[in-house]
């Protein structure tokens, strides 16, 4: 049985991994248009929402594709590239 302790690290290492690769990539440019550090935290939480409900990874590149690319105007190559990292990370 996992322990809140084990579900709260598990979530907290996967919002600092997802956050900093969507504010190193910025995919559509507001921390680089100076927008604090928290701008994509929503974002972020709904990625992390798919990837608990995608526990095989079947559906997580779309699934994030579609979160990213619902940003206007969002650079697609960032989006590809942050789906990728996490589909590499999390479920190969």
């Amino acid at each position: 049985m996992i322990n809140n302790k084990t579900l709260k690290k598990k979530y907290s290492d996967r919002f600092n991994f997802v956050k900093e690769l969507v504010l190193s990539n910025d995919p559509i440019g507001l921390i680089d248009g100076g927008a604090p550090d928290d701008e994509y935290d929503t974002l972020i939480n709904n990625i992390i929402s798919v990837m608990e409900k995608d526990k095989g990874g079947s559906n997580i590149k779309s699934s994030v594709l579609g979160i990213l690319s619902s940003l206007d105007p969002a650079d697609e190559t960032k989006c590809e590239y942050i789906a990728n990292k996490i589909l590499e990370k999390y479920y190969n």
